[in-house]
């Protein structure tokens, strides 16, 4: 490979760390709206497309670290960090904020390793051979799957309840004037976004001086949530319409005990292998699985053996630099977080996300996102995992599969 193209590939790896640390760490900002104006900016451009692809991969690995700050430490958890709330709140109020920010980040570390090794020995035969099986069948195995978390939720009335009005509310935003490539951001904006930071105000919690060290941690402990966080992640960059949240729930019930810290491991390792993954699923089962992946595709076209190589080898630049970069915004956020007026830094959130919405979809992208903030507290409120409201995907999914 010619020493220019590596510095090009280089940079634009760095610049999608940047890029990432934008997105995580401003929820109303996603990685796929990133994606998706870089596609607009550039696809008609002489810039060359696999550096395009490069920048919006680094970019996804990077946003799947930063993420978890927000989700800890002012109460705005994503779709994919709304599971490690609880427990990541449980060690914040302890002042041991620091440890689990370093378990989120230690468990996509660790996991991005294996998924390596997984890949290079089997994974990219074993993926399109289980996938040529199930294919015709993914609306039926959604379905079990949506039908054990219900099963498995302590309220399974209200469950199934919220679960079928974000179905009714994901059919009729994919129905609406506003484009196909922005409607996740009104959607997801309100039903994980502008709910929780509603009912942050509420709250108006104080939150104590944090520790500035992280005690010793159980390394087979940690390995293990890693690698359930592994295939969980796998499961979910693979199956259409099942995301992170899914797998994080059903993983918390089938292999999580008590909610342990551990578990925040296993959400970051989810997260992060579920971005890479629906990357890799062009190239496995030419299907993208994220919006991120679908600009990827897009951009490049046909891909080929060459670019899955190239794109691991960013993620994995990009997971190792994001690991000490999320260390080091996490104790910067974790200094002064006991010092915020929470009450004044979410009504700035709330206007600010608002702006975006606005801007990018319009009167009706904000109704939107208004309806899905009602949804959100209302699920929040009748004491329902947030993770049920994914129906607004899964739902939509099942019923184009039957």
């Amino acid at each position: 490979m010619p020493i220019i193209l590596l510095l090009d590939i280089l940079i634009c790896c760095f610049l999608g760390i940047v890029g990432g640390i934008f997105t995580g760490l401003l929820p109303a900002v996603h990685i796929n709206l990133v994606a998706i104006i870089i596609l607009s900016a550039f696809s008609a451009s002489n810039f060359n497309p696999v550096l395009l692809a490069v920048f919006i991969c680094s970019m996804a690995i990077a946003h799947s670290f930063l993420d978890f700050i927000p989700s800890l430490v002012f109460g705005m958890p994503s779709g994919d960090t709304a599971l490690a709330m609880l427990p990541g709140h449980r060690l914040l109020k302890k002042g041991r904020g620091k440890e689990a920010i370093f378990l989120s980040a230690c468990g996509g570390l660790i996991a991005y390793i294996m998924f390596v090794l997984f890949f290079v020995f089997s994974l990219y035969k074993l993926i399109p051979l289980v996938y040529s099986v199930i294919a015709e069948h993914i609306a039926w195995i959604l379905i079990l799957c949506v039908g054990a978390i219900i099963f498995l939720s302590k309220n399974r009335v209200a469950s199934s309840f919220c679960f079928i009005l974000a179905g009714i509310y994901g059919i009729a935003c994919f129905d609406s004037p506003v484009s196909s490539s922005h409607i996740m951001l009104p959607m997801l904006s309100g039903l994980f976004g502008f709910s929780n930071l509603i009912l942050s105000i509420s709250q108006k919690a104080k939150i104590p001086k944090q520790k500035t060290t992280i005690p010793l941690l159980d390394k087979m402990k940690l390995i293990k949530s890693s690698f359930t966080g592994l295939v969980a992640g796998i499961v979910a960059g693979f199956l259409p319409g099942f995301g992170s949240s899914q797998s994080g729930f059903l993983v918390e019930k089938f292999a999580s005990k008590n909610n342990s810290k551990y578990f925040i491991s296993t959400l970051g390792a989810i997260n992060t292998i579920d971005l890479i993954m629906s990357i890799m699923c062009i190239y496995l089962i030419s299907r993208a699985r994220s919006g991120s992946a679908i600009a990827i595709e897009k951009l490049v076209g046909m891909i080929e053996y060459s670019h899955v190589v190239l794109f691991i080898g960013v993620g994995a630049i990009s997971a190792t630099v994001s690991f000490f970069l999320v260390m080091k915004a996490g104790d910067l956020a974790l200094k002064y977080v006991s010092r915020i007026n929470y009450t004044l830094f979410n009504v700035s959130m709330l206007v600010f996300a608002g702006s975006v919405v606005l801007y990018f979809t319009g009167g009706y992208g904000l109704f939107i996102c208004f309806t899905g903030t009602a949804l959100g507290i209302y699920t929040r409120i009748s004491n329902v995992r947030l993770s049920i409201l994914m129906g607004c995907l899964i739902i939509p999914v099942i019923l184009a599969g039957l």
